[in-house]
């Protein structure tokens, strides 16, 4: 593998990385919140991409809350586009 492809592997690994860790912290948040009841955490863990409703109020990406998983995926993306080309300046 060459230098290049290395390094966008080890940035991919990296994002991917980053979005799971986010994406615990978001959990962490809901479970410890005084107002989610152990009903909804069990809704969650069973079903938790039919549930993403329930840990939406938690994320944020650049003060935006994502409404959906594929909203969550686009407000990444654009924040990536974004950085990316704050980068080349």
């Amino acid at each position: 593998m060459g230098a290049y492809n290395k390094a966008v592997s080890d940035a991919k690994i990296a994002k991917s990385k980053a979005l799971i860790n986010t994406l615990a912290s978001v959990k962490s948040a809901f479970v410890s919140d005084p107002q989610t009841v152990a009903g909804s955490i069990t809704a969650f863990n069973a079903a938790p991409d039919a549930n993403f409703t329930l840990i939406a109020p938690y994320i944020r990406v650049n003060g935006a809350q994502p409404a959906s998983e594929s909203d969550l995926l686009s407000l990444r993306d654009a924040f990536r586009r974004h950085d990316n080309a704050w980068h080349r300046r």
